[in-house]
């Protein structure tokens, strides 16, 4: 059973400790606010409120052998850089930590966290593909290699079967699974089954690739994601200003 400890119980925190809870895990939470940890200690193995930039109160709640450290302090850069200095010096294997911005990252990298998350730049990138296309229902990157998703398949499949249309070597991709509007579960797909109008399918491939099979050229791609980004970003910092 993995030990995980999230510290910081943020948007980003708090999405992650609701899957978690529901997972084999033996779960610790840390955080300032007692109202939050009122709320989940009764679910979780452990619950701490203390001063997580004080490197002696992380070091007493902090168990030994804890395989995942996951930090989220919010816009409280600072102590989310402490947080994961401390937690590097504690030896903890995965220190996995949200990041603000690009310099933020760059920081946290340095000083010893495994991975960095920026919650709202994903946010924009998975939103983008979905506007781009009628037909991506969910998208999923799981590298920069791979991507899941979930699509309606073109019309001119209809009667065709993935060995006529050559999908893998054409295209690079891969059907896994496939629905028909009738049904309400995917069952794993046969290369020789032949596509029904308004199908369904989850495919793997390249994010290229994908993008080719539903005529979106990997260039408007990445200029729609790059512009969807910038909107975003200029819209919190006008938010921001504001307060």
């Amino acid at each position: 059973m993995k030990k995980i400890c999230i510290i910081g119980i943020d948007t980003f925190g708090k999405h992650i400790l609701e899957i978690l809870i529901k997972m084999d895990t033996d779960l610790i939470i840390i955080d300032r606010n007692k109202n939050i940890i009122q709320d989940y200690k009764d679910r979780v193995s452990a619950s701490y409120i203390i001063d997580v930039t004080n490197f002696e109160s992380v070091k007493k709640v902090i168990p030994k052998g804890l395989d995942i450290a996951i930090v989220d302090l919010g816009k409280n850069i600072e102590s989310s850089i402490l947080v994961t200095s401390h937690l590097k010096k504690l030896g903890i294997p995965q220190i996995v930590v949200r990041a603000e911005s690009d310099q933020h990252g760059s920081i946290l990298d340095m000083i010893g966290a495994t991975k960095v998350i920026y919650p709202n730049r994903e946010a924009a990138k998975r939103s983008v593909p979905l506007l781009l296309s009628e037909l991506i229902l969910n998208y999923i990157e799981i590298n920069n290699e791979i991507i899941i998703t979930e699509i309606i398949l073109p019309g001119s499949y209809d009667g065709k079967n993935a060995l006529e249309l050559d999908l893998r070597n054409k295209y690079g991709i891969n059907i896994i699974a496939v629905k028909n509007k009738n049904e309400e579960e995917y069952r794993f797909y046969n290369a020789k089954d032949r596509f029904k109008n308004g199908d369904t399918a989850i495919i793997a491939g390249s994010e290229s690739n994908i993008m080719k099979i539903l005529n979106i050229s990997e260039r408007k791609l990445k200029k729609e994601i790059f512009f969807s980004i910038k909107s975003f970003f200029s819209f919190f910092r006008s938010k921001n200003k504001n307060i």
